[in-house]
C-alpha cells in the first residue's frame, strides 16, 4: 500500500508548517470502543496570501474528528488540482505524492477518543503549485489517513491563483451615471458615478480620471490650473489604493466643481469619459456620457 507523501515532500511541509494549530480534545461525542477508524472534515477554509520562513502562500483549514485513532498517528494530506480535475503536477521532488501530483501534509499523535482537531492547518508556498504563469481556477480538498488506509476525505475548497506579470493589470468600468447640483464643502458641481472592477492591482495605487468634453470632441480646456490634465483639457481625478487581486466598487465617485468647466453664459452640450490609470498607464475606459449644462 503506497503512502500518500513522498518522505521528502512530507518532512518539507513539516518544516514549512511549524506548530500548527492542532489543538486535540476529547469531542465528547459517545462512541463505541470497537468503532471503526474513521475521520470526518468539516469547517474548511483558504488563508491566502499567509508568510511562513519569508515564504507566500496559503494555508488549508480544516475542522477534523477522528474514532478509533487513540494512541496512533493521524495523517491529513492535501491536493491540488484544476477545476476540470487534473491534479497539479510537481515539478522539484518537494510537496508531492508518491505519484508525482502536489500536495502537502503533516501527522498528529491522536491522544483521546474520540478526538476533534478545532483547526488543522496546512501551508503551501504559492511556488510549490507549479501551475504556471497566468489566472488559474484551481480546488483544494484533504484526506486523512492511518498508515496509509484513507479515513476519510474532505470537500473541495475553490480558489483563484494568479502568476506573474503575464497576468493584466486592467480595469472595468460598468454603466455609469451622472448627478447634477451636488454640493462638496459648499461648492456646487456634477458628480460621476460607476461601478468598477479591477483585477492584478493588489498593493498598488489606482487613480480615475475624468475628461469632459464638448458634445462634436473638442476637449474643454483648463484655465486656473486647478482641475486639468497634463494637457490642459478640464479633468478631476481620485486614486485609491488597491487592497484585493480582483478589487470591485459598487459605486466610483468623482466630483468636478461647475465652476471649473470654464463654460459662458448659455446652454453648453458635454460629454465625459473616465479612464484608470495605474503609474500613468491607461488600463481600461469608460464609455462617453453626454449632458447638457447651463450657466446663467
Amino acid at each position: 500500500m503506497h503512502h500518500p507523501l513522498s518522505r521528502l515532500g512530507l518532512l518539507t511541509a513539516a518544516l514549512l508548517v511549524g506548530t500548527p494549530a492542532f489543538a486535540q480534545n476529547n469531542s465528547n461525542a459517545q462512541f463505541n470502543a470497537a468503532s471503526p477508524r474513521s475521520a470526518t472534515f468539516s469547517e474548511g477554509r483558504l488563508v491566502h496570501d499567509v508568510f511562513r520562513d519569508g515564504k507566500k502562500g496559503m494555508e488549508v483549514h480544516w475542522k477534523v474528528e477522528v474514532s478509533g485513532m487513540k494512541g496512533r498517528e493521524l495523517e491529513v494530506a492535501c491536493y491540488f488540482k484544476r477545476k476540470d480535475g487534473t491534479p497539479l503536477k510537481d515539478a522539484n521532488g518537494s510537496f508531492r505524492t508518491t505519484t508525482g501530483n502536489v500536495s502537502v501534509g503533516d501527522r498528529e499523535m491522536v491522544k483521546f477518543e474520540p478526538a476533534l482537531f478545532r483547526d488543522f492547518t496546512l501551508f503551501i508556498p504559492h511556488t510549490e503549485l507549479h501551475a504556471g504563469a497566468g489566472k488559474h481556477e484551481l480546488t483544494a480538498n484533504c484526506e486523512a489517513f492511518d498508515s496509509g488506509k484513507s479515513l476519510g476525505k474532505s470537500g473541495y475548497l475553490s480558489f483563484t491563483l494568479r502568476v506573474g506579470d503575464s497576468v493584466p493589470k486592467k480595469a472595468e468600468f460598468g454603466q455609469g451615471s451622472l448627478k447634477h447640483d451636488v454640493f462638496r464643502d459648499g461648492v456646487k458641481g456634477i458628480e460621476v458615478h460607476h461601478p468598477l472592477t479591477v483585477q492584478a492591482m493588489k498593493d498598488r495605487e489606482l487613480e480615475v480620471t475624468c475628461f469632459f468634453w464638448f458634445s462634436d470632441g473638442r476637449k474643454l480646456k483648463d484655465f486656473n490650473q486647478r482641475y486639468r490634465a497634463a494637457d490642459g483639457q478640464v479633468s478631476t481625478s481620485d486614486r485609491v489604493q488597491v487592497k484585493f487581486p480582483d478589487a470591485k466598487w459598487a459605486d466610483f465617485t468623482v466630483f468636478l466643481p461647475y465652476d471649473e468647466l470654464h463654460m459662458s453664459s448659455g446652454t453648453s452640450n458635454l460629454k465625459v469619459q473616465c479612464e484608470a490609470f495605474d503609474a500613468g498607464q491607461s488600463i481600461g475606459k469608460s464609455g462617453f456620457y453626454p449632458f447638457t449644462f447651463t450657466k446663467p
